[in-house]
């Protein structure tokens, strides 16, 4: 093998096999997490009407829940299927509560380690307590309010 031969299989190798550690900034220059955000953030926006049978949340990140009577039960996703996903959750229907419930998975208020519900595994957003946010942890859903 002749010497240019070599040196091009020396700069491939280091192009391809060089370990590199990247970081993406949006509206920074110098981005010092993964993902480095400096502005606003707009999230995917989702309407739902309740039913006579669980609405599911499958879809989006904020999600407006609009219960058309009382304790109208909106199900989301499991939460071991979903490790890290978030959604925010409002009641928008100042007359009737809504009752979150889960496919797979228990729901904690942050700091506990009680379940919200033993009995039904769901919890209500009422005039009280109308916006939460969630977050799986691979196994259950943290309910933070």
């Amino acid at each position: 093998m002749d010497d240019v031969a070599k040196k091009i299989l020396i700069i491939l190798f280091l192009i391809f096999f060089t370990p590199t550690y990247s970081q993406t900034g949006v509206n920074t220059l110098f981005p010092k997490s993964t993902l480095d955000i400096n502005g606003n953030i707009s999230l995917k926006v989702v309407n739902l009407n309740g039913s006579s049978s669980p609405t599911p949340i499958s879809d989006g990140v904020y999600i407006s829940l609009n219960p058309q009577a009382q304790d109208q039960v909106f199900n989301l996703p499991s939460a071991a299927e979903y490790p890290g996903r978030m959604y925010f959750l409002r009641n928008v229907n100042a007359n009737f509560t809504a009752a979150v419930s889960t496919s797979s998975g228990i729901f904690y208020y942050k700091n506990s380690s009680n379940e919200i519900n033993p009995a039904t595994h769901s919890f209500y957003l009422y005039e009280g307590l109308r916006s939460v946010i969630i977050i799986s942890d691979g196994t259950n859903w943290t309910v933070f309010n």
